[in-house]
């Protein structure tokens, strides 16, 4: 083989120099970046530390909520149970790094619009200060808050909780003017809520594994709501106040009549079963309500920003959050938030035929921050511009049932003591 000349040797190692010293030339590039940390960044903006930070919309937890209670020896300490002997307070859940089925890190699906019709006027409401005699017979109990029809001052027409309009005496009510309205977020002074215990009387509403009725504890729970809330809002009132039954239409019309600013209706949930990786808190907003998307998720993050301090075992429904619900006709289905014309949320914080929930729900301290928690969402919904977070796309419900189909369990009667 022959040799090649000697210039091309030199030509050769000279373009050969060239190029390793290129290469040494970029590497310095390439370090000084990753020291700035350039890297880093990707990383931590994909990584499972940032999808699990945007579980509640990026939030931290809200400062209102208390922490647990310290243990004292006058108190248990506020603690879900035990997960094993050593437990003997509750422990922050790890946020998952993965969103559950149908769970909302962002800023969730959008609502459908639906058309709600005119108001009707708000006169506002009165309560009873004896027990007031009915022109048809019989008498309706001291201390009732009923909705007015109209703006008669001398004998005011009012609905009963059982749905009856009647006149009552003027010496037998006090009047209560409606709120002022207008738009959110507003001072706390001139806010107006009102507190919703479901069911009630003969309507039980759900029956909890320990044999308890829902309306028995969330009739509790509510008017702790109704003494936080009262703290913080220039007024509060109570759709009951004690075990009887009221009709959709009594609640919503006195909704309406107070003109309130919000109104939560508080529920607990019953036969979620599946095993979830947070709390299965779920909460309704109405799609004719402009601001029934946002009141719906405020309420939710509250309440999970609550419960999350406390381990499992969460069951619930797969699409558990903060969501709406469409009637084969189209619009809201349940009544409380097709019928109203004010911002309205059914709240399930907590299910009853879960033996877990059940235990929590037996323990004072820990509902009472429980209804601090729902307290503080209708504060926040009502004094800030809070836009709340946990929306999800709602799987499709059982059938709804026909109209007649779903009998009240007894006669409804106007409580009359």
């Amino acid at each position: 083989m022959s040799r090649p000349p000697l210039a091309v040797v030199v030509l050769v190692l000279l373009v050969a120099a060239c190029t390793d010293s290129g290469k040494r030339t970029a590497l310095p590039a390439v370090t000084s970046a990753t020291t700035a940390g350039a890297v880093p960044t990707i990383a931590a903006s994909s990584g499972p530390s940032a999808a699990g930070s945007s579980a509640l919309g990026g939030t931290a937890p809200s400062p209102t909520v208390p922490p647990p209670t310290v243990p004292s020896p006058t108190a248990p300490a506020l603690s879900a149970p035990a997960a094993s002997a050593s437990a003997s307070a509750p422990q922050p859940r790890p946020t998952a790094s993965t969103p559950a089925p149908g769970r909302s890190d962002g800023p969730g699906p959008p609502w459908p619009s639906v058309r709600r019709g005119p108001a009707p006027p708000a006169y506002g409401a009165v309560v009873t200060t004896r027990v007031a005699a009915l022109p048809t017979g019989g008498v309706l109990a001291s201390g009732l808050l009923l909705p007015r029809l109209d703006g008669s001052g001398g004998s005011p027409l009012v609905m009963t909780p059982c749905g009856n309009r009647v006149r009552l005496r003027r010496a037998d009510v006090r009047l209560v003017p409606p709120g002022g309205g207008g738009s959110l977020p507003k001072p706390a002074s001139s806010v107006v809520v009102l507190i919703d215990p479901g069911h009630g009387g003969p309507a039980d509403g759900a029956v909890g594994v320990d044999g308890s009725r829902e309306a028995d504890r969330v009739l509790d729970l509510a008017m702790q709501v109704a003494r936080y809330a009262d703290a913080k809002v220039g007024r509060v009132y109570l759709t009951r106040s004690r075990d009887f039954d009221a009709t959709l239409e009594f609640r919503t019309l006195l909704g309406d009549a107070l003109r309130v600013d919000a109104a939560i209706s508080v529920h607990l949930n019953a036969q979620g079963f599946t095993p979830l990786d947070r709390p299965g808190v779920e909460t309704y907003g109405a799609l004719s309500d402009p601001q029934g998307r946002r009141l719906a998720g405020v309420m939710y993050e509250r309440q999970r920003q609550f419960l999350e301090q406390f381990p499992g075992p969460w069951v619930g429904y797969r699409d558990a959050g903060a969501k709406y619900r469409i009637s084969r006709r189209g619009g809201d289905y349940y009544g409380l938030l097709r019928r109203s014309h004010r911002p309205w949320v059914i709240s399930e914080s907590l299910f009853m035929t879960s033996a877990h929930d059940i235990a929590l729900l037996d323990r004072p301290d820990f509902v009472a921050q429980l209804a601090r928690a729902i307290a503080d969402a209708s504060v926040a919904f009502t004094t800030t511009s809070a836009p709340g977070s946990g929306w999800v796309q709602p799987r499709p419900s059982f059938p709804e049932p026909s109209p007649g189909q779903a009998p009240r369990p007894k006669p409804c009667v106007d409580p009359a003591r």
